[in-house]
């Protein structure tokens, strides 16, 4: 909640940049992103405390769900993005599409739990808009990590 404090007074007037928190679990946990002016909330859960708390002050809300039954559950509670996680485990892209086969109406979905920068297009082939990925991106180094980030927006964007 700190970080969003101190990153939202950095921020430049204007700047398309939106801040939020992940992690959102409970009620409590949405109360506080709020109180720190969280922008948006990123759940690996479906919960119907969040979604009532994101919907009352009008955050964007991208809740975690992954069997059919739960991606149902969080598209009808006002997801904006369906995060299915954690998708490696239970065969990733392979995973991904047969799911979205009968629920490819329900919204955009995000791909997440743990896969690296390569394996983008793949959940991309799959319906994927967006991609959760956080360590593979990072490196001790400055450059390499701009690399991985460059190299990750080309996929998930379509490029090779």
């Amino acid at each position: 909640a700190e970080l969003v404090r101190e990153l939202l007074g950095e921020r430049p007037p204007g700047s398309p940049v939106r801040f939020g928190m992940g992690t959102i679990t409970t009620a409590a946990r949405a109360r506080e992103a709020v109180a720190a002016g969280s922008e948006f909330f990123v759940t690996p859960n479906v919960s119907p405390e969040v979604a009532d708390i994101a919907r009352a002050h009008d955050l964007f809300l991208c809740m975690g769900a992954l069997t059919p039954s739960e991606l149902v559950a969080a598209h009808e509670l006002g997801a904006d993005l369906l995060k299915v996680y954690p998708l490696p485990p239970v065969g990733g892209p392979a995973y991904l599409a047969i799911v979205r086969q009968p629920l490819g109406d329900i919204g955009p979905m995000l791909a997440g739990g743990g896969f690296g920068i390569e394996e983008i297009p793949a959940y991309r082939a799959a319906g994927a808009v967006a991609f959760g990925i956080g360590a593979p991106l990072l490196s001790p180094d400055e450059e390499t990590t701009s690399r991985n980030i460059r190299r990750a927006l080309t996929l998930a964007r379509g490029g090779q």
